[in-house]
């Protein structure tokens, strides 16, 4: 439990060295397999917790689900655990759930969210807080999942469905709430429903001062904003691009996001010189240098802004 809290602490601290986790991976094959006498449940779960650490760190996905899966099956022998500790074990799904869309592997994705669905009727756990959040972060995963294969029309209509749910929630229930509207707003946009995109992004900006949403995602709201516009052909958008400058002129340390407004605002432009156009190329290259190097903790459901400003520029015959 030590060395799991340790790894995390690390992480954290963004301070995770090569040396670090070679020490710590030794440490804990010292104590693992463990002796009978020490062979407990919390033994194994602090193993495979902290190999997860070492192995997400490493961007060793495949081996990184297999700690979790591990995990889920140890909880699943002891069910009184899962009863007793239920978000616990809706966040190691949830955990599994990340893995294999870093995987790509999709095939799998809807299986676990079904299960992560039913598992508090499967244990017969009675929390409203727990079922809102399982409801909020399976409905997120799986509009993700049809996102991300493309399956826009089946993701408009589980919006559709799940829209009456939706309005049973407080505004100020959970951040993850506006996690939710954002993967909506992507799904509407694939699916070339513009003017619903715009109602669930303008639901984020709304609330920004009356709910604690994480700066990244207000800065996303605002880029895919932008974006909204400039497929839709809106006159609206060089308004909104100016506002989003202002915005964005304090936000120096998001530098990918930064790299992301200045293309988007290149493509926007009818009047492309050779200087822009080599721009343009350069800050695809960085996006891609800078997405490289993104780590599994800063994980969350999102647009794929480099996916679409390559699509836009092959589209446009734009890519050197």
């Amino acid at each position: 439990m030590q060395i799991a809290f340790n790894i995390q602490i690390e992480i954290y601290s963004g301070k995770v060295t090569t040396s670090f986790l070679e020490k710590q991976t030794l440490e804990i094959k010292k104590l693992y397999p463990p002796h009978k006498d020490v062979n407990s449940f919390w033994a194994r779960y602090y193993y495979h917790s902290a190999m997860g650490l070492i192995y997400s760190v490493q961007q060793k996905y495949l081996q990184c689900f297999n700690c979790y899966k591990d995990i889920n099956l140890l909880m699943q022998t002891e069910k009184q655990f899962i009863v007793d500790l239920p978000n616990i074990y809706h966040t190691n799904n949830n955990n599994m759930v990340n893995m294999m869309f870093l995987l790509e592997n999709y095939d799998k994705i809807l299986p676990l969210i079904q299960h992560q669905k039913t598992f508090t009727t499967i244990y017969k756990i009675k929390n409203p807080a727990l079922t809102a959040k399982v409801f909020l972060n399976t409905t997120e995963s799986e509009l993700y999942l049809y996102y991300r294969t493309e399956q826009y029309e089946q993701g408009a209509f589980l919006i559709k469905r799940i829209e009456p749910e939706l309005k049973k929630i407080d505004i100020k229930f959970s951040p993850a709430l506006f996690d939710l509207f954002f993967i909506m707003a992507v799904v509407f946009l694939g699916n070339e429903d513009f003017k619903s995109s715009i109602k669930w992004l303008n639901k984020i900006l709304n609330h920004e001062k009356d709910v604690n949403i994480r700066r990244e995602l207000q800065i996303n709201t605002r880029l895919l904003y932008l974006i909204v516009l400039l497929e839709k052909d809106d006159l609206f958008f060089e308004n909104q691009y100016l506002s989003v400058k202002r915005f964005l002129a304090n936000e120096k340390e998001f530098k990918k996001h930064l790299l992301v407004f200045e293309a988007i605002k290149i493509l926007s432009d009818q009047r492309r010189s050779a200087v822009k156009l080599k721009r343009l190329n350069q800050l695809y290259v960085s996006i891609k240098q800078l997405n490289s190097k993104m780590s599994v903790d800063s994980l969350n459901p999102q647009f794929d802004f480099q996916q679409w400003i390559e699509g836009q520029m092959i589209h446009k015959k734009l890519m050197k």
